[in-house]
Parts: structure tokens; sequence; C-alpha cells
């Protein structure tokens, strides 16, 4: 039980340096900018940053959302982010069944990364879809050996689902609606969570979106055409049906 606390503690407490990097990895997708390698600069005067500069969550308090440099603001998705990433630590590690709490953090901060991203760019990278699709089977092999079968038709329910889905809207409106990066991490949802989990996360996913169209595009006579989306709301239905499943008040 101890080295369980410890482990607790570790990730809350890495939590926000975790949202720091994920902000790093997003601000410079797309860019030919190693994400390991390159020093972090200003923005605005690009000036390499020290490493007081870049305590999460104190270096912005202090410094009041700008560069000690050229007093440029510093983007809110920093703080954001790193406080995102502390509150899904404290709600994996709260809510998971023990040993499951590192899994459900990772899995959030991993799914916060992919949303991130797609809120930015409508995109979802293959490059990081598709691992966390291998790492579900890697799960289902290692801790859900005895239902690996009901894995493998979950991711591939959930592509083949989406990816009908993504054609069949293409073909009757001619222009793209869902896209294969959804159908992807829906398949990853189908293959962390077995097949009888889609419909649950699919549902929740849904739910969510239409109450956010609803407040945020109210009175919009283009709102037929906007883009929106979708990949945060399935992430989203991913992690709360993973908890759901293996969180300590089990349905």
């Amino acid at each position: 039980m101890p080295s369980f606390i410890q482990l607790d503690v570790f990730l809350i407490l890495a939590a926000p340096f975790v949202g720091s990097f994920i902000g790093l990895c997003v601000s410079r997708q797309g860019r030919k900018r190693s994400v390991i390698l390159g020093r972090s600069r200003c923005r605005t005067c690009h000036r390499h940053l020290g490493i007081f500069d870049l305590i999460p969550l104190v270096s912005f308090a202090l410094s009041g959302g700008r560069c000690r440099h050229c007093h440029g603001t510093i983007p809110a998705m920093y703080p954001v982010l790193e406080i995102s990433t502390l509150v899904i630590a404290t709600v994996g590690v709260t809510l998971s069944q023990t040993g499951y709490g590192w899994i459900t953090v990772c899995l959030g901060w991993y799914l916060l990364a992919l949303s991130i991203i797609d809120m930015r760019t409508f995109l979802l990278p293959d490059r990081l879809t598709i691992p966390l699709i291998a790492a579900g089977f890697v799960y289902a092999i290692v801790f859900d050996h005895d239902h690996v079968f009901d894995h493998l038709i979950g991711a591939a329910a959930g592509f083949v689902c989406f990816a009908a889905i993504t054609y069949v809207y293409r073909a009757v409106r001619r222009r793209e609606g869902l896209g294969l990066g959804d159908a992807k991490l829906f398949s990853a949802a189908g293959c962390w969570l077995t097949w009888e989990s889609l419909p649950s996360v699919l549902l929740i996913a849904s739910i969510c979106a239409l109450m956010f169209v609803f407040v945020t595009k109210q009175g919009s006579a283009r709102l037929s055409r906007e883009k929106i989306a979708f990949g945060p709301f399935l992430a989203l239905g991913f992690w709360v049906v993973w908890i759901m499943k293996f969180g300590k008040f089990v349905y």
C-alpha cells in the first residue's frame, strides 16, 4: 500500500510539469523544432527562457503572465494545461481502484494532449492515435488476457463504425464530416475498454458535444458549416467510461 500511495503523490506532483510539456508539444506541432532538444524561447522577443521561467504555474503567477525580458504575453494555454493535468491526476488517483491510478492518470494525460491538438488543428495525428491503440493491446494482454478477443473486437468495431460514417457522410454531403483520426481514437477506446463499452463512450461524447454546441453556437446561422472538433468529446467519453469501469465505484 505505501508504494501505491507514494506513486499517487508522485503523479500529482509531476502533473503540472507534464502539463507544461504537453503545452510545449502542442506549440511545436507541425514545426521543425525538436521537442526534447530545442530550448524554450519567448514567442515575442525569442530570448531563451531560464529554469526559473519554466516552473509550472509558479512562474506564470509571479510574472503576471508576461515575459520578464520584453513583457510580452505568455499564452494562457500553458497554465490551463498545467491545471488540467493536475485535475486529471487528482481525479485519477482518487477514483481509481488500487493499482490502476497510474494507468488512469497517464491515459487521461495522453487523451488531453490529443484533445488539444484536435481543437487547434482539427487533426488527430497517426503518430499519436496508433500508439494508443497498440498500448490498448498491451494492456489487454498484460492485465485482461482472458478477454483479449473482446478488446480486439472493440478495436475493429470502433474503427469500422466511424470509418463507415465518414465515407457515407462524404458521399452524401460532398464534404468532410468525421475524420479517420476520430475513427482511430474510437478504435483505441474499443481496444482499451472492449466492444461492450463503445456505446457508452459514444453516448457521453455525443451528449457533451451537443451541450457544447448549444451553449457556444446559439444564434449562429452558419452552424451547419462550422467545424467542430469531435476528438475532445470522444476522449472525454473514453476517460469517463474507463473510470466508471475501473474506478472505486464500479457500475
